[in-house]
This record gives structure tokens, sequence and C-alpha cells, in this order.
């Protein structure tokens, strides 16, 4: 099973906070910048921020299905009306 397919192991991967050459402090998970700030303290909310919004996107991933699939069939119906 690969961390794609189990949510517990989506955050294996740990976020680091590293400052760049021209002193602006990146939050990184690996190579991938996620979020940015002038300040380390500034940076460090910035990666509780991205851990809390993690964390309750794994939760909310069946909503979000129903919800889009909702959406996409609202949209295919819109656009069969004449003049739209």
């Amino acid at each position: 099973m690969g961390a794609r397919e189990d949510g517990r192991n989506l955050q294996a991967q740990q976020l680091t906070i590293k400052q760049t050459a021209t002193g602006y402090w990146v939050v990184q998970q690996g190579a991938v910048h996620l979020a940015g700030a002038m300040t380390r303290e500034a940076a460090e909310a910035e990666r509780d921020l991205v851990t809390q919004l993690r964390t309750r996107s794994v939760r909310r991933v069946p909503a979000d299905r129903s919800q889009a699939s909702r959406r996409q069939g609202a949209a295919r119906t819109a656009s069969s009306l004449p003049g739209v």
C-alpha cells in the first residue's frame, strides 16, 4: 500500500523550516516549498497551519468527494440547457 493510499502515511515526510539565501524562511516537505514568511516565528506558525489543514483535509475527504460530484452533475445539467 502506497503513502497516498493510507492517510496516516501522508505526513510521513516531515515539514522543515529553512532560511533561503535571501533571508526568507520557507516551510518545506522534501524539496517542495509549501509556505513562506519573513521571520522564523511566522514560518513556524505557517508550518502549524499547514499541519492543521492537512489533518483536517484527511478527515473531510469523503464529504468533499460527494460535494464535488454534485457540483460536476450540476455543471453538466446547466451546460445542457439552451443558451448556456
